[in-house]
């Protein structure tokens, strides 16, 4: 999908800098009110908009300040993220510069207690690099949850020996 930013007021077609216009059946239309349609803008136009594209959309994870956090909110103009602590609505920081930014990606693994437990990558990149190696790395909960089941399956049907 197409996406450019109003790089200032347009007041003959009441759009302000920072909206974003989305293509949408080859016609550009405002990304918060898909029904206010523009037919003859050019988009082209580069005194009055510009491609864009979000480095980070809403559900994320991020690290800012070597602290993971979740992206929950974007300011368009401004290019600017709010944060929030994960699996909270609490705010932690709002409008960070995307450059401050890191993009990280949660992973499940089975604790040493069969306990299917998640993290983060970059946070301890050693237990990242052995939990891979060890091929003890899921990308969803339930992958992990899976591979639990088939370990303690070889266990009880014997297939497995335990010290």
């Amino acid at each position: 999908m197409e996406k450019y930013i109003v790089k200032c007021d347009i007041k003959e077609l009441y759009l302000k800098k920072g909206e974003i216009l989305i293509i949408k059946n080859s016609v550009p239309c405002l990304a918060k009110n898909e029904e206010r349609k523009f037919p003859y803008i050019d988009l082209h136009n580069t005194k009055f908009f510009e491609p864009f594209t979000e480095k980070f959309k809403r559900g994320d994870y991020v690290k800012y300040e070597n602290i993971v956090y979740e992206v929950v909110g974007f300011d368009n103009g401004q290019k600017r993220y709010d944060l929030c602590f994960i699996d909270s609505n609490r705010f932690a920081f709002k409008g960070v510069a995307e450059k401050w930014l890191e993009k990280v990606e949660i992973y499940y693994f089975l604790s040493s207690k069969g306990v299917v437990q998640s993290a983060v990558t970059g946070k301890d990149e050693e237990a990242d690099k052995w939990r891979k190696l060890t091929n003890n790395f899921f990308t969803t909960k339930k992958c992990a949850q899976e591979e639990k089941i088939k370990i303690l399956n070889k266990v009880i049907n014997g297939k497995q020996k335990t010290n």
